[in-house]
């Protein structure tokens, strides 16, 4: 089972080929995904004078983009709210299925929380929905625990470690939904989102200061 698709986003259409983009600024409340009926590589970004974002394509006229968290091409999105629910859904992928599993899982769990769900919620559906448990083949807390370590830490915990944190789940300390949050907000978990995020402005995978994104494919 993977994660619910919900439809949570306001929509916001942009023209096609040859035709203008307008400047773009969204007030109040809720998500803002802006669609362009381009690919993605005929787009490029550079920031303003105002430090905001402008997008500008071989096909189209340039547009300044202002507190949009998402964009779509024909082929690919990208999620500017890296710090927020964006990076919510990838810290949680991160520590269920690990950072190669980002692409495949972004779509679906980024419109679970989009529709308000918590981090700590996200992972209690990933343990209700058994999905650690359906890709380890195991149902032990030993299992699971060296299994989210290892997605954290990229290697397999140390005898002293898998005893400690197995002992948490043994004892009622922390329930897997519990230990799975704690995993997915801890700083390595956010450097790895940081890692495999793109840089629209900046260098990708690097905190220079300039604008992340995390980049998956539609469908």
């Amino acid at each position: 089972m993977c994660f619910k698709q919900l439809d949570a986003m306001e929509h916001n259409e942009r023209l096609g080929d040859n035709d203008a983009m307008e400047n773009h600024e969204r007030d109040g409340d809720g998500l803002d995904i802006v669609k362009y009926s381009v690919a993605s590589d005929t787009g490029f970004y550079n920031e303003n004078s105002h430090g905001q974002l402008e997008i500008n394509s071989t096909y189209l006229t340039s547009e300044t983009l202002v507190s949009v968290e998402r964009l779509q091409f024909t082929d690919k999105f990208y999620t500017l709210d890296v710090d927020g629910n964006a990076g919510i859904a990838a810290k949680a992928i991160i520590a269920t299925f690990g950072a190669d599993a980002l692409t495949s899982y972004m779509s679906a769990a980024v419109s679970v929380v989009d529709g308000g769900p918590s981090l700590e919620s996200l992972c209690g559906l990933v343990v209700a929905n058994n999905l650690i448990e359906n890709e380890i083949g195991s149902s032990s807390n030993g299992s699971f625990v060296d299994h989210v370590y290892e997605n954290i830490f990229g290697t397999a915990p140390s005898s002293a470690d898998h005893d400690i944190y197995t002992a948490l789940l043994d004892n009622g300390t922390h329930t897997k939904s519990s230990l799975l949050a704690l995993a997915a907000n801890t700083t390595l978990s956010e450097n790895l989102v940081t890692e495999n995020s793109v840089g629209l402005i900046g260098v990708s995978g690097n905190t220079d200061g300039e604008l992340l994104a995390i980049q998956y494919d539609i469908g």
